[in-house]
C-alpha cells in the first residue's frame, strides 16, 4: 500500500505492469492508484467478499468457478448448503 499509494521505497514490492499503466509518471500512478479506493463498496458486496474469503469459494461467474474446479481437479468452496429440495420444489423433512 505505502509503495504504490505513497511512493515509499520497499525492496519487497516491485511495480506490476498494471500499476505502471495507471500513469506516465510516478505521481500520476500514485494518484490513480489511490483513486481506485475512493468508492465505498456496498454492504452486500462486502458480505459476499467476506463469505467467499471465509469459505475458500472463488468469487466470480459460474463459468469462472467451473474453470477453477477443473484446473484444480476438485470442487473449491461451498456448494449450496442445506437439505436438497425434492422434486416438487418443497423442502420437507424426511
Amino acid at each position: 500500500m505505502h509503495a504504490n499509494a505513497l511512493g515509499e521505497g520497499n525492496w519487497v514490492v516491485s511495480p506490476h505492469v498494471e500499476y505502471l499503466r495507471l500513469g506516465h509518471t510516478p505521481g500520476q500512478r500514485r494518484e490513480a492508484y489511490r483513486a481506485l479506493f475512493d468508492a465505498e463498496l456496498a454492504v452486500e458486496e462486502l458480505d459476499r467478499i467476506r463469505n467467499c474469503s471465509r469459505s475458500g469459494t472463488p468469487m466470480g461467474t459460474k463459468r469462472f468457478k467451473e474453470h477453477i474446479d477443473e484446473a484444480l481437479n476438485r470442487k473449491v468452496g461451498w456448494e449450496k448448503r442445506g437439505r436438497p429440495v425434492n422434486a416438487s420444489g418443497v423442502d420437507r423433512p424426511s
